[in-house]
């Protein structure tokens, strides 16, 4: 690591690993209740795995059993989740699952229980259930600290607490170098505190391979947009000027700017497309490639993306 990749200079200390485990099992190990199960569990299990591990105080095979599950969980991370619920105080999910004995797990993906097991069970029969299941429904488990780091840093830079968030970034790229999501985020905190220039120069010195990556490129057309969009007129007086003159194209694609930088991508995204419906041309092609640019920020993945491309090549090639 070179000292441009760390702009503080101070070492990671080893306080930082366990303190990045205990986030970990607090974001993926929850307790549930009658009044939060659709949208811890249900809503959830869309695009993940959430075990249901119904218990009660006064089970004893309960107790054995629940240090085994969280374990293994929280080795294994997101995709998977656990959510406790005591069957005591939610009757009415105990009786939905027609729950006879405790302690029970089931496995509950895209809203529906999918398997499920009764009584005690050794740790490594858990970790093979759950394997059984992530492998059945084609779920990845992701490198778990890392992820749970980068969470844990992004929530310090938004808070503005920089140090904590450098210090987060640089615990990651001491396990992976090339990280390119670690490397966005030291990015974001040069910029908190020397500004835009110097942390375009820090990512001047990053290789090549990570200044192609989604992070690099969507944090740097961020910082484009932000730019640009300070030098506009305010939403209201752009607003009121095609509500003068519909057809005010350069009103419409500054007020797309502002609203793109306000966080509201699809309004900003559909006035670029009312530009498109009347003047595809417009500028140069100018509107264009400002949506180009807008998908290439949100990524090819983000459904925004996905359903705003299909609908520009009809555009064009009607």
């Amino acid at each position: 690591m070179t000292d441009l990749l760390r702009p503080d200079g101070q070492p990671i200390t080893d306080e930082m690993t366990p303190k990045a485990h205990d986030d970990v099992a607090s974001a993926v190990i929850f307790d549930c209740t009658s009044q939060d199960f659709q949208e811890k569990v249900l809503e959830a299990s869309k695009d993940k795995l959430i075990l249901v591990q119904l218990h009660a105080a006064w089970c004893g095979p309960c107790k054995q059993l629940s240090p085994l599950v969280q374990e293994a969980v929280q080795k294994i991370g997101d995709p998977v989740q656990l959510a406790r619920i005591d069957i005591d105080a939610n009757p009415e999910i105990a009786s939905a699952f027609r729950v006879q004995s405790v302690p029970v797990v089931f496995a509950i993906f895209q809203g529906q229980p999918v398997d499920a097991f009764q009584g005690v069970i050794p740790a490594s029969e858990i970790k093979s259930f759950i394997e059984k299941q992530l492998e059945k429904f084609s779920l990845k488990p992701a490198d778990n600290q890392s992820e749970m780091m980068l969470e844990q840093a992004e929530a310090a830079l938004n808070a503005h607490k920089i140090d904590e968030a450098r210090q987060l970034y640089n615990a990651i790229l001491d396990q992976d170098e090339a990280n390119a999501d670690a490397l966005a985020g030291l990015a974001q905190c040069v910029y908190a505190e020397a500004g835009r220039e110097q942390a375009l120069t820090f990512i001047e010195a990053l290789s090549d391979k990570v200044k192609q990556s989604e992070a690099i490129k969507s944090l740097t057309i961020s910082w484009h947009l932000e730019e640009t969009a300070a030098d506009l007129e305010p939403q209201d007086k752009l607003l009121q000027k095609i509500e003068k003159n519909n057809q005010d194209w350069q009103a419409r694609f500054e007020l797309s700017l502002v609203l793109f930088q306000k966080g509201e991508h699809e309004a900003a995204v559909d006035e670029i497309f009312t530009i498109l419906k009347h003047k595809k041309d417009w500028q140069d092609d100018k509107a264009r490639r400002q949506l180009l640019q807008y998908f290439e920020w949100l990524g090819h993945d983000h459904p925004l993306t996905m359903q705003k491309r299909r609908a520009l090549s009809s555009l064009l090639f009607a």
